[in-house]
């Protein structure tokens, strides 16, 4: 600018000048901040562009540049190239239709300006239809063809191993909804010890391991008359071994009768109610299967014909786990043992059980038990570094092994059982301790 200034003194005499004013230029803050489109169809792929960014000045000549400040509104979801949004993730509308961003815009001096900016994602035809579903529905008798209403049915899909138990109603019928296309296996558990769990087509999945139970396949239309007669547990259990040998162990499993819990009793051990259909092993002393059976509706099992020698039995105690003990046998003689279930896990009249961890059950873990043909293992920090996972049959037969290194507090491995029907046992070793749980595989 130029501005003329006059000056006069007192005598009247003036000067006249000229003055020249130069005005600095300073940085101002960006006046504006605009994006070109603001939206995206769903399911489109990551890197999708969105719209341009653009922005004025009153400081013209400036250049401009752009961010997505992380962590801040869902910038996390959108990238940024230049000027151009895109998007960083698939956007699906039905779980969310609306987004926020923050840009920054910030000039050659480093001023800024923020705006925020709404992204919507539009719906597309997924071309989804409603799922079909479909029931199953059936009757439990007992053996005598009566009507049973004492128990719970289950329901396993023999793919996904998802499995639905619904109770027996008071007509003896079952009936269970929902149900996707598949194929199942139903099972009806009975709530007494006079029948033991059997499944469709009279299969028991405790008495006979090697029979395959009839499978329920849907597809089109409800199932019914889907009708389950209970087997009855053995009112004798004798396991008889080659003639010759007359050696003889007459074994009966009984809980404390001081009441409790999972199997675990406190207080003083006294004789109580027999646990029929437990699964008793025989071994030798050195840990070689002899046979195997399950006790009665008393509670009894006899091993008939052993050689004389040396024996291990092997109670499967519920709620428990796998306990033993010790037990000679002299040819011709007879062994009579009782156990009697206490807080130290099984006490018999001769000796105390040589194993039982009460804490088994929190140190190991396994679902879904009975299995179809896969299960997961969970573990408990009782178990740190090396451990070593055993598949083993009833006769000790090791099935599978799996090695690896446990690092964490808890720790869960999904292991598959392709094995027949029947009952196996799953052996963890980790430097000192052990553990063994039995599977039950449908």
């Amino acid at each position: 600018y130029q501005i003329v200034i006059l000056v006069t003194d007192e005598g009247g005499l003036t000067l006249q000048d000229t003055i020249s004013i130069r005005i600095s230029n300073v940085n101002e803050t960006p006046a504006s901040l605009t994006i070109s489109g603001n939206t995206i169809e769903e399911n489109a792929a990551i890197g999708t562009a969105i719209g341009t960014l653009s922005s004025t000045d009153a400081d013209a000549t400036f250049t401009h540049t752009y961010s997505l400040p992380a962590g801040t509104s869902d910038n996390d979801s959108f990238s940024l190239n230049g000027s151009t949004i895109s998007s960083a993730s698939i956007f699906d509308f039905e779980m969310k239709s609306s987004y926020q961003i923050s840009v920054v815009v910030t000039d050659e001096g480093g001023f800024t300006l923020t705006r925020k900016f709404d992204i919507n994602v539009t719906d597309l035809d997924d071309g989804t239809t409603e799922t079909t579903t479909y029931n199953i529905s059936g009757n439990i008798t007992n053996s005598s063809g009566s009507t049973y209403s004492n128990g719970l049915v289950t329901i396993a899909n023999t793919t996904t191993f998802a499995t639905i138990a619904t109770q027996i109603q008071a007509d003896g019928s079952f009936q269970v909804t929902g149900l996707l296309a598949g194929t199942y296996n139903i099972t009806a558990i009975p709530g007494d010890n006079e029948f033991v769990t059997t499944s469709y087509g009279n299969v028991s999945s405790v008495i006979d391991a090697n029979a395959t139970p009839t499978l329920v396949t849907i597809n089109q239309s409800n199932v019914t008359g889907i009708n389950i007669q209970l087997l009855d547990a053995p009112t004798s259990s004798v396991v008889t071994l080659p003639a010759g040998q007359g050696g003889t162990i007459n074994f009966q499993a009984q809980n404390s009768g001081t009441g409790g819990r999972n199997g675990f009793f406190e207080g003083r051990v006294q004789m109580g109610e027999p646990l029929p259909n437990t699964l008793v092993i025989l071994r030798t002393s050195n840990d070689e299967y002899v046979a195997d059976g399950l006790t009665d509706v008393e509670g009894n099992i006899t091993f008939e014909g052993l050689p004389e020698g040396d024996y291990k039995l092997q109670v499967d105690v519920p709620g428990v786990g796998l306990i033993s003990t010790n037990v000679g046998v002299i040819e011709g003689e007879e062994a009579v043992l009782t156990g009697v279930i206490s807080e130290d896990g099984v006490v018999f009249e001769t000796e105390e059980v040589l194993s039982a961890d009460l804490d088994s059950e929190d140190k190991l873990d396994i679902y879904p038990n009975p299995v179809e043909s896969a299960f997961t293992v969970s573990l408990s920090n009782d178990f740190i570094g090396e451990v070593t996972l055993q598949i083993v049959d009833v006769r000790g037969q090791v099935l599978s092994t799996e090695s690896f290194s446990k690092q964490q507090k808890t720790f869960s491995k999904i292991l598959s059982l392709g094995a027949p029907k029947g009952i196996y046992f799953l052996r963890v070793l980790s430097g000192d301790s052990s553990e063994i749980k039995r599977i039950l595989k449908q």
